[in-house]
């Protein structure tokens, strides 16, 4: 049987002033600890520039995965993602969705 692929796409909006904080956090925190809880999947970052305004920036973090692989993403991410506004502060917002190719 062929695995779906599912996308775990996260968002997150953040103030320019905390941009550099946010891209630390991310390669030092986020990545690794998805990577050590889930293994190596496939992921990207983008910035998302259809969305731009003057107080913050928007980038989404996705990873590829199985559905065995989704389900420990959005275990590990529950924690990381308190994390990300304790240490980049409440200015930084975020939301997750699921996608699957059609």
């Amino acid at each position: 049987m062929i695995s779906t692929v599912l996308i775990f796409n996260t968002s997150f909006y953040i103030d320019h002033a905390d941009v550099e904080a946010w891209g630390r956090w991310t390669a030092e925190r986020l990545l690794p600890e998805v990577e050590k809880a889930v293994g190596a999947v496939k992921v990207e970052l983008f910035e998302v520039v259809s969305a731009e305004s003057e107080e913050s920036r928007v980038f989404s973090v996705q990873w590829r995965c199985d559905e065995e692989q989704l389900a420990r993403v959005d275990d590990v991410l529950a924690e990381l993602l308190k994390e990300c506004i304790t240490v980049i502060g409440v200015s930084a917002t975020h939301f997750s969705s699921i996608m699957r190719r059609i």
